[in-house]
């Protein structure tokens, strides 16, 4: 046997030797990667356009993708009739008309509660709203990508808008 028959001899000796692979399969898995990475991203940010889109809304619903709003189901819940509560601003605004010692028009203070607890609103907002007096004018509070502002007169309730981002 001569010189370079054996890889270990000859990479002793400076014989000729076998290159390693420097790339093997690893391009391939790595290119796969990325192929199914651009596309299935690309497929889920073309759902999520459509679904967000007026024409797509019955391809979205078809699929599993239709938009629900968290105000409506609240309103849903808390007000069913929707004697006290109206939506705005295609579902991200929740009007809200309590009742007062003069204008029994509106939701009750159980309703009242209700949306508080729905919204999972904080116990400071809470005691905020609780401590609100007339003469205070608007008042407002954030959490969570919901912003709340209120005014309170003790004749005619509490009234708030709530705004969800």
């Amino acid at each position: 046997m001569g010189l370079g028959e054996y890889p270990i001899q000859a990479a002793q000796y400076g014989g000729p030797t076998s290159a390693p692979k420097k790339f093997g399969k690893v391009p391939v898995f790595a290119s796969a990667a990325v192929a199914s990475f651009v596309l299935f991203g690309g497929a889920a940010v073309v759902l999520a356009v459509v679904a967000q889109s007026d024409a797509g809304q019955g391809a979205a619903a078809a699929i599993g993708l239709e938009k629900h709003s968290s105000l409506q189901d609240v309103q849903a819940s808390c007000d069913p009739a929707g004697k006290g509560t109206d939506i705005a601003d295609d579902g991200h605004t929740l009007i809200f008309d309590g009742t007062g010692e003069e204008d029994y028009s509106g939701v009750p203070y159980d309703a009242e509660q209700c949306v508080f607890d729905a919204l999972k609103m904080p116990v400071a907002v809470q005691a905020h709203i609780g401590d609100t007096r007339a003469l205070d004018g608007r008042q407002q509070e954030s959490w969570d990508g919901i912003t709340a502002s209120w005014t309170y007169h003790p004749d005619d309730g509490l009234d708030m808008i709530i705004r969800a981002d």
